[in-house]
Formats: structure tokens, C-alpha cells, sequence
């Protein structure tokens, strides 16, 4: 069975751990093609460029009967159907799957405090702004969601999030 993963998450969210973690996929890091392609992973010129090589690259796994990871942050319905498309034009049958990256954004600031590349900190309400929940008539078999936070971190963002809505 030949499966094709769309990590879904804000940045810091633990989508690269993860995904390096998988073994037998071929993981499609933006960030690394970004790094390749213009010596800097964070490098936003000509996002084209970036994931025309991924969906290249993507497919040609895909003929080797290889399973993909798309390993970035997959924010929009509309990029995830592009990309979907493409991947089934290739493979009728591979099996699509979302994970998505349930993460507090207290947490993923945290974790960008200990990466050696950080982002900045506005960078997070924009994403989180954007980020449109994957549904399955996108194209996806299964919707699995990780929830990336220990219970103490969970219930401290849960009790901020009801905090700004009841007051």
C-alpha cells in the first residue's frame, strides 16, 4: 500500500520530528528544498520553484511505489486539493491521510525557542489564522490529529481560550 501523508500544523508544532520519525516514507521537507535550492531554509522567494520540486519529487516516489510525506505546514484547503490531485493523477490508488498537529500555540512558541532556526513570534497568530482544519472531501482516506502538549499544557490553553471567550 502506497500512502501519501500531508502533515497539517502551524510552525513548531512537532510536524518535522514526527515526520523523520516515519520510517519507510520519503519525507518532502520544504524547509530542507528551501536550504538546497537557496542555501537558507528560510528563504520565502519563489514558492513555486520550492514545491514544484517536492511534487517532482513526490511523484516520482510515488511511480517507485515509495510512500511520501509532505512535511510542511499544509495550511490551506485549497494547497492540500492542488497537491492531492497531482499525487492521485500518479497514484489512483495510494491512500491519503492528514495528520494534524494539535498543538497549543503557548507550546509551539516554547519548542521555537529551542530550535536553532526560529521563527518569528507574529508568524504564529498568522498561521493559526489561516490554518483551515482538513475535511475528507478534500480528497483524504483518513484524518488522524496528534495532540502534540502534556495534560498540564493542555488545560492551561484550554482555560486561556475560555478566558478570552467568557470575558
Amino acid at each position: 500500500m502506497v500512502e501519501v501523508v500531508f502533515c497539517v500544523g502551524i510552525a513548531a508544532s512537532g510536524k518535522t520530528t514526527w515526520a523523520y520519525k516515519q520510517e519507510g516514507y520519503v519525507v518532502l521537507d520544504s524547509d530542507a528544498v528551501r536550504e538546497e535550492l537557496y542555501g537558507d531554509a528560510t528563504c520565502q522567494d519563489n514558492p513555486d520553484k520550492v514545491f514544484n520540486l517536492i511534487y517532482k519529487r513526490a511523484k516520482d516516489a510515488l511511480r517507485e511505489n515509495k510512500s511520501v510525506i509532505f512535511c510542511s505546514t499544509n495550511l490551506t484547503m485549497k494547497y492540500r486539493i492542488h497537491a492531492i490531485r497531482q499525487m492521485k493523477q500518479v497514484r489512483p490508488d495510494a491512500i491519503i491521510r492528514a495528520v494534524v498537529f494539535n498543538t497549543p500555540i503557548e507550546v509551539c512558541e516554547k519548542q521555537n525557542k529551542m530550535r536553532e532556526r526560529q521563527v518569528p513570534d507574529w508568524l504564529f497568530i498568522k498561521q493559526l489564522k489561516t490554518l483551515q482544519l482538513p475535511v475528507y472531501n478534500e480528497g483524504f482516506d483518513v484524518i488522524d490529529v496528534i495532540h502534540n502538549y502534556t495534560h498540564e499544557e493542555g488545560k492551561e490553553a484550554y482555560h486561556k481560550i475560555l478566558n478570552k471567550v467568557f470575558n
